[in-house]
């Protein structure tokens, strides 16, 4: 991954990937403190990640054009794309989250019957380990990130 991510599309990916992971913090922050205007906050800035999701799908296709289809640097610019992807609907998920805070607050508070805080946390490392995992395309960095997913499900 390391041509692809030395020419300006890494440094676009881990910009939209530190923006969605701090909408996420964010948006389950404004969940836990029922703090709507932390939710409004998290839902103006959903703009900023569509953008940057079409920064980088403009590049990819620009540059995958002249490519044959099965060379490592049309799979590299299709992985990049692929992650902007998944990284967009991650921050649509940020403002979901965002927008259940603003139905919580309206509610009378209570305690909560099960845990939310500590899949939330084990989400976010997780986002946090495939971020640096794709950064330093690291196969082993990416195999740990990917074991955060039984416990996820566990809980």
């Amino acid at each position: 991954m390391t041509t692809v991510l030395l020419e300006d599309l890494g440094q676009d990916l881990a910009m939209m990937a530190r923006l969605v992971q701090s909408q996420l913090t964010s948006a389950m922050t404004a969940f836990f403190q029922r703090d709507l205007r932390a939710a409004e906050k998290v839902t103006q800035k959903d703009d900023q990640v569509d953008n940057l999701l079409g920064l980088i799908e403009e590049k990819c296709f620009e540059r995958i054009v002249d490519e044959r289809y099965d060379t490592p640097r049309a799979k590299q610019l299709r992985g990049v794309f692929r992650v902007a992807m998944n990284l967009e609907k991650l921050g649509d998920y940020a403002v979901n989250i965002a927008e259940q805070a603003e139905h919580v607050s309206r509610l009378p508070a209570r305690p909560v019957p099960f845990d939310l805080a500590g899949p939330a946390r084990v989400a976010l490392a997780a986002l946090d380990e495939v971020i640096t995992a794709f950064a330093a395309a690291s196969v082993e960095k990416a195999k740990h990130a990917s074991a955060c997913e039984p416990e996820l499900d566990r809980q």
